[in-house]
C-alpha cells in the first residue's frame, strides 16, 4: 500500500523503517568560492550580515530506468514549476529555474516565512497544486485554479550557514527540522532509501510523474558527480502530451 499524505512520502511496506537511516559522513566538503558565504563569523561570536547570495538550481539529469542502491535515495517527482525559495526578514521571493521571481503567486509567497522555523534561508523545492490524494495536478497550477503550495526537497543555507558543501543527507535532516509536520502551505518531500525499483513501480501505479534519484552523501553543486537523476513515468508522460495538446486545439 502506497500513500502520499502531505508531501510526506509513506509506504507500508519494509520501506517505512528505512525512511530515516542513520547518518553516515565518508568525506566532507569545503567551500571553494568564500565570497558567496552570506554570514562572516568573527572570532568574537558576533555575526555580521549581509544579502542572501544567489545559487544556481542543481540540474536533473534522466536515467534510462529505475535502479536500487544502499547510497541512494528516491524523492517523488512532483509536477509543478521548479523554485528556489529566499526568506529573509519575513519576505519570501519564489525565484525559477532561470532566475525570474515568480509574481503569480503572491499567497503562498506571502505566507511561507510564517511556516519556517528560522528567520533566514534558502529552500529548493516545486511549487505544486495538490488534490486531496496528496497527488500534484499540474493543470489547475497551471491556470492558477488550484492552491498552490511549495514542496521543498533541500536546503541550501539556513541562518547564516551555507550547507551546499554539506552530504545531501545531512541538508535534509536539518530541512525536516525547520519545516512544519503538518504544514498548510510549506511541505516537505520526503524519500526512501535503497529501494528504488520498488518505489517507481508504486509511482506508476498511482500515476504519479516519476521519482528523483539522489546520492545521499552528495553536496549541492550544479556541476558535481554524480547528480540527481528523474526516472519519469512514461505512460503518464504520454497523457499529459496528449492533453496539452487537446487544451492547445482548443
Amino acid at each position: 500500500m502506497f500513500s502520499i499524505w502531505n508531501g510526506i512520502t509513506q509506504t507500508h511496506s519494509s520501506m517505512t523503517s528505512r525512511m530515516n537511516g542513520p547518518v553516515q559522513r565518508p568525506f566532507s566538503f569545503s567551500p571553494s568560492r568564500l565570497s558567496e558565504i552570506a554570514i562572516c563569523r568573527l572570532p568574537i561570536g558576533i555575526l555580521i550580515a549581509v544579502s542572501l547570495p544567489k545559487f544556481q538550481p542543481m540540474p536533473l539529469g534522466r536515467a534510462r530506468a529505475p535502479f536500487s542502491h544502499s547510497d541512494w535515495v528516491y524523492e517523488i517527482k512532483w509536477d509543478g514549476f521548479r523554485a528556489l525559495a529566499y526568506v529573509e526578514d519575513g519576505v519570501c521571493r519564489l525565484v525559477s529555474r532561470n532566475g525570474n521571481v515568480f509574481k503569480s503567486f503572491p499567497s503562498l509567497a506571502s505566507c511561507l516565512p510564517d511556516e519556517l522555523r528560522v528567520g533566514a534561508a534558502v529552500l529548493d523545492g516545486e511549487i505544486v497544486s495538490l488534490n486531496s490524494d496528496g497527488k500534484s495536478q499540474f493543470e489547475e497550477l497551471l491556470f492558477r485554479r488550484g492552491e498552490a503550495r511549495f514542496q521543498a526537497f533541500d536546503l541550501l543555507w539556513c541562518d547564516g550557514d551555507d550547507l551546499r558543501y554539506s552530504p545531501l543527507i545531512e541538508r535534509k535532516a536539518r530541512l525536516r527540522a525547520i519545516t512544519p509536520k503538518r504544514g498548510t502551505w510549506l511541505l516537505y518531500s520526503g524519500h526512501v532509501e535503497r529501494e528504488g525499483e520498488e518505489f517507481f513501480k508504486l509511482a506508476c501505479e498511482h500515476d504519479l510523474e516519476g521519482i528523483v534519484a539522489k546520492h545521499r552523501f552528495s553536496p549541492y553543486q550544479p556541476d558535481s558527480e554524480p547528480g540527481w537523476l528523474k526516472v519519469r513515468n512514461i505512460a503518464l508522460a504520454a497523457s499529459a502530451v496528449s492533453c496539452l495538446s487537446a487544451i492547445a486545439r482548443a
